[in-house]
């Protein structure tokens, strides 16, 4: 990426050269502060997002001969003795042969740190704790050990989609959206950023 006097050019991977007046830089913060540059990155503070900490993600992948969830989407709240719940989301489709269930945990830095057998080891557990089945006929953990930014109490507040560039704007999930780092807020902050340039 480099500024022009009154725009932006895009180098692609093909050596193909993008030009335009307006760009949305749609990347983590860490691959946002590459592209731009050092001069622009430190324009933009957004050193401050890229040593912000990252929380993990863990999903179990279950393949099963019979639903294993009442429905397409399930939300787990606590457990039963009030602990907090080992998933929070859980999700399932029709494939061939059978059904795919996935069970979601965010902020999951204790699940990270654990072997998947000892994991699997404890779904029976919780989903029998809610009336669900337990069977399953195989299963894949899948660890995203920094997917999402951690915004701290007390923390650096969360930047806008507009910046003090012209004709940039930035979006992405750890950008300010009013919601979490989700595919929600993900989605708000690239309509903010198309907001953020003025009409004319």
């Amino acid at each position: 990426i480099e500024a022009l006097p009154e725009g932006w050019s895009l180098r692609l991977a093909g050596e193909e050269v993008l030009e335009s007046r307006r760009l949305i830089v749609a990347l983590p913060p860490r691959l946002a502060s590459r592209l731009l540059g050092a001069a622009l990155s430190q324009t933009l503070n957004l050193n401050v997002e890229v040593e912000r900490p990252l929380s993990p993600i863990v999903s179990v992948l279950l393949w099963s001969d019979r639903p294993l969830l009442p429905g397409p989407m399930q939300a787990f709240g606590p457990q039963r003795d009030g602990s907090q719940s080992l998933f929070h989301w859980g999700f399932q489709d029709a494939v061939e042969g059978g059904y795919r269930a996935c069970l979601v945990s965010s902020a999951a830095e204790a699940l990270a740190e654990q072997s998947s057998e000892a994991l699997l080891n404890k779904l029976p557990a919780f989903l029998a704790a809610r009336g669900l089945p337990a069977h399953f006929q195989r299963a894949r953990v899948l660890r995203e050990r920094s997917a999402t930014p951690l915004f701290l109490p007390g923390s650096a507040a969360r930047r806008a989609q507009a910046t003090s560039v012209s004709g940039l704007a930035l979006a992405g999930d750890w950008t300010e959206t009013g919601l979490p780092a989700t595919i929600e807020g993900a989605v708000r902050s690239g309509r903010l950023a198309v907001h953020a340039f003025p009409v004319n």
